[in-house]
């Protein structure tokens, strides 16, 4: 079998149809519909065992409750394609997906593939390409795309590449740290396969639709989703994944210290941002933000490589302002 696809639904009842239908109607037909229920409770345990009934090629797993990164892991173990697609349970594969990346591997030997998506709001695109990146379409240097992942956020999506399944065999790494977090899965995911990969191919066209949901769990932020937002355990993983890859010097360091500021910065003001009444705000100024950050990352070496902005608002976020 060619592609697994690997969709890990909680709660997705009003959504699954349309993305079941966008595998359905794939113009390259090798591949298996993997569909991990994660204890969902609005009736998306029936639709998805209504289609396994209908359609030898989709399977169906009824789990309890773990999050979306151990229903993925779920759906990796119990995969058979020699490929794997990434699919949230709210989003839809463009239906020449399967065959324009089938394309690309029948021309070269490749262990993960990256391409693009596009956002979309009640059917109609909107804004720029996901996942967009300069390079031009062919090889990608792995080097380059580890650098990307330990200093940005540009390339966590998993289900914005393809990956060769046997990328994820013989993870021994422990993830017990990732129960309960609901923000930043895909990174500490996609650690492990960037260790074993030797091949990368750069194909840059769209071939994912992404439903911007407002009552998606990316898009649910409080006061109880800071720590999942600041990703501490996000971190040590990839600090971890960092001496895999032989990126324990100074600069790559750097790289990761900065990338923590900004991230921290980033879910500071967004918070802020959300908030709409003094109560809302002074809420997060008494949040215990000293206890939930790594303090390891809060160094002067990696603070002054923030830029005058950024670091302006590091100063207002470590003040509460």
């Amino acid at each position: 079998m060619r592609f697994s696809i690997v969709v890990p639904v909680f709660n997705s009842a009003d959504y699954l149809d349309d993305c079941i239908a966008s595998v359905l109607r794939q113009h390259f037909q090798d591949w298996e519909l993997v569909l991990i229920d994660d204890g969902s409770s609005d009736g998306s345990a029936d639709i998805l065992d209504r289609y396994a009934k209908s359609d030898m090629r989709i399977r169906v797993w009824h789990e309890k409750n773990a999050g979306q990164f151990f229903a993925r892991k779920k759906g990796i173990l119990e995969s058979h394609g020699e490929y794997l697609f990434f699919l949230d349970s709210d989003d839809e594969l463009e239906p020449y997906a399967l065959a324009r990346v089938d394309d690309v591997l029948s021309h070269g030997c490749w262990d993960l593939i990256l391409f693009h998506g596009r956002a979309f709001v009640d059917g109609m695109p909107t804004g720029n390409p996901i996942g967009r990146m300069e390079w031009r379409a062919g090889e990608l240097p792995l080097d380059a795309i580890r650098k990307a992942v330990i200093s940005s956020d540009s390339l966590n999506s998993l289900c914005l590449k393809v990956f060769r399944r046997n990328l994820f065999s013989g993870d021994k790494t422990d993830y017990g740290c990732m129960r309960g977090i609901r923000h930043g899965e895909d990174k500490a995911m996609l650690l492990y396969p960037l260790s074993l990969a030797k091949r990368c191919f750069y194909l840059p066209e769209e071939l994912y639709r992404y439903r911007l949901n407002p009552l998606g769990v990316t898009r649910s932020v409080g006061l109880d989703s800071i720590e999942s937002l600041l990703g501490n355990e996000r971190f040590l993983l990839t600090a971890s994944a960092m001496e895999e890859w032989g990126m324990s010097d100074a600069r790559s360091q750097q790289a990761l210290g900065t990338y923590y500021l900004r991230t921290y910065i980033m879910v500071y003001f967004k918070l802020r941002k959300g908030c709409s009444s003094a109560d809302e705000l002074q809420a997060l100024r008494r949040f215990p933000w000293d206890s939930a950050l790594d303090h390891s990352y809060l160094k002067a070496r990696y603070i002054v490589n923030l830029g005058l902005r950024d670091m302006m608002r590091y100063l207002a976020a470590r003040l509460r302002i």
